[in-house]
């Protein structure tokens, strides 16, 4: 195991699963900020990253680019099983039947080899969409705590956003695998419902806030070329972070674009700058934020004052360059939560499940949510402008709530360690 350790004494060994890639700046901070919580808690770590790519798949060689230059001693493991995205249906069918053989369990189980803790890594994918791979999903993420149950080593729920889980079938498999672990953290109260609803105790149910929040902003030489090359200063710009949900020709997808292309037009008669900046970049497709900036930027017949941002920056580069915004008007769930982290107000556009809602809720600004399959430009304007005419006094609320819930985050990983000790 990677040893993140100062003095002589025996480190614990803590093995993360379900890392995704950097590419994927949200995921990417969660990952940073439970290495940053875990550092905070104990100076004697010793850790391994499971990535949800096998060996075979060409995301994993670059998977974890800019955690390892962050962390250098950690150590990288490829999944034991092929994400979804590495075969066709059938193939991965095959591939996941063949895990739950019993020599194929012993042979993956040597992930956790010496492994004192394992956690699930933050995120959302303990969640259904009413298709029949739904099950197959949850059992492939739930892979690794299925091992670790085996081996006997405690496993953590660690900041998850949970459903909806819409069978019984999902609800029933989610419930025997929770009972199972040390702590279970979720990261709104929804999630926390959705887990009563499945029949766990709500006192075993604790709320977790988002991983991500333990980010800090950076501001490196390579941020300040980039700000300079744009000519971008500090509260003289706004950020747009759209992405793709709906397919091309969804006349959600056009209804969508045709707010965000209101709204620029309404910041660029204001004076306002605008930067329209791809927050992921991949790995897969369907996560290349690019894609999305580019049909936004196709509606726009006048680009001055108008910015395209596409550099791969790491989360802490991400949440200084927001810091540097008067604010965000992000789609990208994470971009609002790193915009907060450097203390810019947000406005949310919702697209999966309870993670933006919930979130929001937190900082008591639920009013500057919108759901992206129902987005009015008007609404959308006007909720933007109320929070360019407040953002003073929602910066003070926000790095204060960012405060305690880093507090929050560090109290239940120390108990969550004393638990393990």
């Amino acid at each position: 195991m990677g040893d993140l350790t100062a003095g002589g004494s025996i480190p614990m060994h803590i093995t993360l699963v379900n890392c995704w890639h950097d590419d994927n700046k949200g995921d990417s901070a969660i990952v940073w900020g439970t290495l940053k919580a875990l550092q905070v808690c104990t100076s004697n770590l010793s850790l391994r990253l499971v990535a949800m790519f096998s060996e075979q798949s060409p995301f994993f060689q670059n998977a974890f680019r800019h955690t390892l230059k962050k962390f250098p001693q950690a150590e990288i493991n490829p999944s034991p099983i092929p994400d979804s995205s590495e075969l066709n249906r059938y193939q991965w069918l095959v591939a996941l039947m063949r895990s739950m053989s019993p020599l194929k369990v012993k042979k993956n189980r040597r992930i956790l080899d010496n492994t004192d803790l394992v956690i699930s890594t933050g995120g959302h994918y303990f969640v259904t969409y009413g298709g029949p791979g739904d099950l197959l999903r949850i059992y492939a993420h739930s892979y690794p705590l299925l091992l670790a149950w085996r081996a006997r080593i405690p496993f953590a729920i660690y900041g998850q956003s949970i459903g909806p889980l819409h069978s019984s079938l999902s609800r029933h498999f989610i419930r025997i695998l929770f009972q199972k672990a040390l702590v279970i953290g979720v990261r709104e109260l929804l999630s926390k419902k959705e887990l009563v609803g499945c029949g766990l105790p709500p006192d075993r149910i604790h709320l977790l806030p988002d991983l991500a929040f333990m980010i800090e902003p950076t501001l490196t030489e390579r941020l300040e070329r980039l700000l300079q090359r744009y000519g971008l200063k500090p509260k003289n710009f706004v950020v747009i972070t759209p992405r793709q949900w709906f397919k091309k020709g969804d006349f959600r997808y056009i209804a969508y674009l045709d707010a965000l292309t209101t709204l620029i037009h309404y910041l660029r008669a204001r004076g306002i700058k605008v930067v329209v900046l791809a927050h992921t970049l991949g790995p897969t497709p369907f996560e290349d934020d690019r894609i999305a900036c580019h049909d936004l930027l196709e509606r726009l017949t006048d680009h001055d004052g108008i910015y395209y941002v596409q550099e791969d920056l790491d989360p802490e580069e991400l949440s200084a360059f927001y810091g540097y915004s008067r604010l965000v008007v992000g789609t990208r769930f994470h971009s609002i939560i790193l915009s907060f982290t450097a203390g810019t107000p947000a406005f949310a556009l919702s697209y999966s499940g309870p993670k933006a809602p919930g979130i929001m809720d937190l900082f008591g600004l639920r009013s500057y949510t919108a759901d992206i399959s129902n987005l009015h430009p008007k609404a959308l304007q006007a909720g933007v402008d109320h929070l360019l005419c407040n953002e003073d006094n929602l910066r003070e609320q926000i790095s204060k709530k960012v405060a305690e819930l880093r507090a929050n985050i560090v109290s239940f990983t120390q108990e969550m360690l004393k638990k393990v000790e």
